[in-house]
């Protein structure tokens, strides 16, 4: 019963992505959608953030910061997004003779468990992504305080960023976009690790001798 409810779910968000891009699939279709999903995701993100900040002054980053909050809910839009915009592309029937995802081999295409690791790198990319923005932003406003609804602003901007880039991603997902996503990942990641390093001669541990 669980099964077939999330599959009624599945169906009428499908349908509803068709409806609002229409018949065509033109670059401008997918942009205008993804401006709906990353308006979406700015409310919801809004409607989230400021009850949860509300009477408190937050820090930047760190435990409990707008950083952190960003963080965390980058990761979970992005993954949406990602779902979203693979739903949108999904055609109602697979023709096996036809190649799709960009391959040129007809047949081949990205299977569900290629899917949910890209949906997880592009989670990822976002959850470094804002974590370093949030700790150079701290490095560069020293001790400054973030109120309630300027913060929910931030973090409601994030999330339609994050949402917006990871649909048209999504929809545009060939093996050179996957390249592209990767060295995205290796980049962020490794910026966000020098960011959020703790001792400011990391590189002298981490670098070979000869770097």
């Amino acid at each position: 019963m669980k099964d077939g409810m999330m599959s009624t779910v599945g169906q009428r968000i499908r349908h509803v992505l068709r409806q609002v891009r229409g018949p065509a699939t033109s670059d401008a279709v997918f942009e205008a959608t993804a401006l709906i999903v990353g308006a979406a995701f700015l409310l919801v993100g809004f409607l989230v953030a400021l009850p949860v900040f509300w009477g408190h002054q937050l820090s930047i980053s760190g435990t409990g910061s707008i950083g952190m909050f960003a963080a965390y809910g980058g990761a979970i839009a992005a993954a949406l997004a990602f779902a979203l915009g693979r739903l949108a592309v999904r055609a109602p029937e697979v023709d096996p003779s036809v190649a799709r995802d960009g391959f040129a081999v007809p047949g081949d295409r990205l299977r569900w468990y290629d899917l949910a690791a890209i949906a997880f790198a592009h989670a990822a990319i976002a959850y470094l992504g804002w974590l370093g923005i949030a700790q150079l932003l701290e490095q560069s406003f020293v001790d400054a305080p973030v109120f309630a609804f300027p913060g929910a602003i931030l973090v409601a901007v994030a999330f339609a960023l994050t949402g917006y880039v990871a649909f048209l991603s999504a929809v545009a997902l060939t093996p050179t976009v996957l390249s592209l996503v990767l060295a995205v990942f290796l980049v962020v990641g490794a910026f966000a690790a020098m960011l959020a390093s703790s001792d400011v001669h990391w590189w002298r541990d981490n670098l070979p001798a000869w770097a």
